[in-house]
């Protein structure tokens, strides 16, 4: 899968499909899945979530996971895959195809040209943001001929915050708005281990640095664990990253958490006073801004309603088991937070046009890159 920058303009597909919809005169009227889907109510027998009427699901159920096993994803998946044996009329298995990043639509676009595919027998695991953000960095409308409109943004179950966390030795301390004074008062000298060029946390970090004003020396990365140990190992100076890869590193002393995404700093960080979240975006000049991992899963556009009903009463039911609710103690910093479709379609829209601008002016789009 090739990775390249572009900030995506074309709107020739929206025409295309919408030509592609007109029916001929003596086409039969279409079934009103919708309202099939609204009268609808899940049915548990002994605990197990019942089939629909149209017999689906029939087969396996794959959780398609854009990463490695041992990813915070992969983990993600096999926990509930491990759940849902006792939820699901059928197996659920785990798909790992891992992927350079925007490779979550890339994968959904393959989905559909496997047998069921487009019946729903393929849930995609997705961050809404971090999804939705990709068709401004990645050509997606050039290569796939998809927009968001194209997806739908099934569920969202938790909540993941971005961190900047620091080498333990900076000769600011433990602190972020330390950090943020050294970074303002020496300009160019602070180096951001970034991860990556244009993903979500890159966005994030540009975004603050630009509105507090900090220049720094921008060093990507190749992944969150090469990025953490980067920092780690003094070669830079900081990173914003995934509180799963940074809280062992930070175990061992060998880096320092100043900054959480998340509206509250989360419980084992509570206690250090440097530290901050978002509810201190105030107090810095911040204007309120929602970053982080909203991770759920995705479904093409074209699985019929009913079936997205089923799945979403599915994955819900996952959620709300004793075993489920353990990943908020023991994954670092997560939050456990159920979104409906409505809701996950509104985070990822509202993350497409907040990025925008902060794309354009970090020049990660086509037009700044050709």
């Amino acid at each position: 899968m090739r990775t390249r920058t572009g900030l995506l303009a074309a709107a020739m597909t929206a025409a295309i499909v919408a030509a592609g919809c007109v029916a001929q005169e003596d086409d039969p009227p279409a079934e009103d899945t919708s309202a099939a889907a609204e009268d609808w109510e899940p049915e548990l027998v002994d605990g197990e979530l019942q089939p629909l009427p149209d017999g689906f699901p029939d087969d396996d159920i794959t959780l398609v996971n854009v990463d490695v096993a041992g990813s915070r994803d992969g983990i993600y998946a096999r926990d509930l895959q491990r759940i849902l044996e006792d939820i699901s009329p059928v197996d659920i298995t785990v798909s790992d195809e891992p992927a350079t990043q925007g490779g979550t639509v890339y994968a959904m676009a393959d989905v559909t040209t496997r047998p069921g595919g487009t019946e729903g027998y393929y849930p995609i695991i997705s961050s809404m943001p971090g999804t939705s953000t990709d068709f401004l960095i990645e050509p997606i409308e050039d290569d796939l001929g998809l927009t968001l409109e194209d997806i739908t943004f099934l569920i969202s179950t938790e909540v993941h915050p971005y961190v900047i966390a620091q080498r333990a030795d900076a000769p600011w301390g433990q602190s972020f708005e330390k950090f943020v004074e050294y970074g303002q008062e020496n300009p160019g000298d602070l180096r951001y281990i970034s991860h990556g060029v244009g993903s979500g946390q890159d966005l994030a970090m540009e975004w603050m640095l630009s509105e507090l004003g900090i220049e720094v020396q921008k060093i990507p990365g190749e992944d969150s664990v090469q990025e953490v140990a980067a920092v780690a190992a003094g070669e830079g100076d900081f990173t914003m990253n995934r509180p799963d890869d940074i809280s062992p590193v930070e175990q061992d002393g060998r880096i320092e958490s100043i900054f959480f995404s998340s509206e509250e700093v989360p419980e084992a960080w509570a206690d250090i006073p440097g530290v901050a979240s978002a509810k201190d975006y105030e107090k810095f000049g911040l204007p309120d801004a929602s970053w982080g991992v909203v991770l759920g899963f995705m479904l093409p556009a074209e699985v019929p309603d009913l079936h997205e009903r089923w799945l979403y009463a599915l994955f819900e039911a996952a959620t709300e088991t004793e075993q489920y609710q353990q990943r908020g103690e023991t994954v670092p910093a997560l939050q456990l937070q159920l979104l409906s479709t409505q809701e996950a379609t509104d985070v990822a829209h509202d993350a497409y046009d907040f990025a925008g601008p902060i794309v354009r002016e970090a020049g990660l789009g086509a037009e700044e890159n050709e």
